[in-house]
């Protein structure tokens, strides 16, 4: 087989599997018509593809890294009959399971396989799909673009959602004085759910494949500041820091060096009462505010009254009627644990952050330590769970805890 031929197929599977995850994870598109299962299926199909290619072309060590996958897959699939047999709530064939049970194995033997070849096209998938956000945010909330069409998802309690030619849509108005502004939240469902995934491309950047392109910089934080999310902000200054602590740790100048020693401790008890300050402000005056404080506190109470197999995946109703329905009337939840240690318990939470443990205890390299940190931050502090974006983290945690491997196909 032609070399240059099966290297430009091999770029377009990537392009195929990245663009796969995007859609699954909570875009307009999947849930439009309620199809999220139907695009989490895809994804498995094309995974399953992009893998067999890899194994064709490249091979090395397949058998070594199917036994990692087997590994992943046989206590991750126990999880499943466990959690079915104790619940019979019929979630058996739920698009969790699609993604953890099956997705998520596939995702790290063909990282092992093939490098992370994958992580540079997600890089740039989300640029484009960002310069795309960024284009129509700015013509429909200062120019007043009217949409092409509209339509209603299939999200929290539903909303009308307006399409841009089905390449943007806004689902989320922000008023400043009688200014309605729309929130970029790009082709998902909400604008938190962009920054997660626009913070992923930008860590991804900085310190996996370290590609540090200003354009492609720029570009990240003005769509993580258009969507005026709070969680954006601070994923921004979680991967600020390490940047630019390595920066200067690593300086050529040693005064500067010094200086930002002494510096640094100051900037972060003054960061840390900043934060402090403007959340307790947050919680104490706005309804978005007290509700997510709602949502951990109730949540970790609904929790705790069954802390080893949760209530089942398809226990919304009793957790409304009897946890949450006070306050939040069934719309949704907050933290990605929250929603897992209630619908799992500790049992389905368990393969989120097992190989997060795994990287933060194996790995010696603090990018990939940070790494595992900056998803759990994530998975405790927005609903990012069946976000396939996040499961991609999860198999990349696998992968980080295994070797020092590097960015470059085999």
């Amino acid at each position: 087989m032609n070399l240059k031929k099966q290297s430009n197929v091999s770029v377009v599977l990537d392009y195929i599997l990245v663009i796969s995850l995007l859609l699954a994870s909570n875009s307009i598109y999947a849930l439009k018509n309620d199809d999220l299962w139907l695009y989490c299926l895809i994804l498995l199909v094309v995974s399953l593809i992009h893998l067999i290619w890899n194994t064709i072309c490249i091979g090395k060590k397949i058998l070594q890294y199917l036994c990692i996958g087997l590994f992943i897959f046989f206590p991750s699939f126990l999880v499943q009959l466990l959690l079915e047999a104790i619940h019979h709530d019929g979630s058996f064939y739920s698009y969790t399971w699609i993604q953890y049970v099956l997705i998520l194995p596939i995702l790290v033997v063909d990282l092992l396989l093939s490098g992370l070849s994958i992580i540079e096209k997600f890089v740039n998938t989300v640029f484009v799909i960002s310069v795309i956000s960024l284009f129509f945010w700015v013509l429909s909330s200062f120019f007043k673009l009217s949409p092409t069409s509209s339509f209603q998802i299939e999200w929290s309690t539903g909303g009308n959602v307006d399409s841009y030619y089905g390449l943007y849509f806004n689902s989320q108005p922000i008023y400043f004085g009688s200014q309605k502004i729309w929130r970029n939240s790009s082709i998902f469902s909400e604008p938190l759910i962009l920054c997660a995934i626009v913070a992923m491309a930008l860590y991804f950047m900085l310190f996996i494949i370290k590609r540090y392109n200003y354009i492609y910089l720029f570009v990240f934080v003005l769509t993580v500041f258009s969507s005026t999310s709070t969680s954006g902000i601070l994923y921004l200054i979680l991967i600020a820091f390490p940047f630019m602590l390595n920066y200067f740790i690593n300086h050529k100048s040693k005064l500067i060096r010094t200086i930002f020693l002494v510096v640094v401790p100051i900037i972060i008890l003054a960061f840390l009462l900043v934060m402090y300050n403007v959340a307790s402000a947050k919680i104490a005056s706005t309804v978005s505010g007290q509700t997510h404080r709602n949502d951990i506190l109730y949540g970790i109470n609904a929790w705790l009254d069954s802390p080893f197999a949760g209530y089942g995946l398809k226990s919304d109703d009793f957790i409304w009627n009897n946890y949450l329905s006070l306050f939040r009337e069934g719309v949704g939840y907050t933290s990605g644990f929250i929603f897992f240690a209630i619908h799992g318990g500790i049992l389905l939470s368990m393969l989120v952050l097992f190989p997060s443990f795994l990287v933060l205890l194996f790995n010696n390299k603090w990018e990939y330590k940070y790494f595992a940190f900056f998803v759990l931050f994530i998975f405790f502090f927005a609903v990012v769970q069946n976000l396939s974006c996040f499961v991609l983290c999860i198999a990349l945690c696998y992968v980080f805890s295994n070797y020092e491997h590097n960015t470059e196909r085999n």
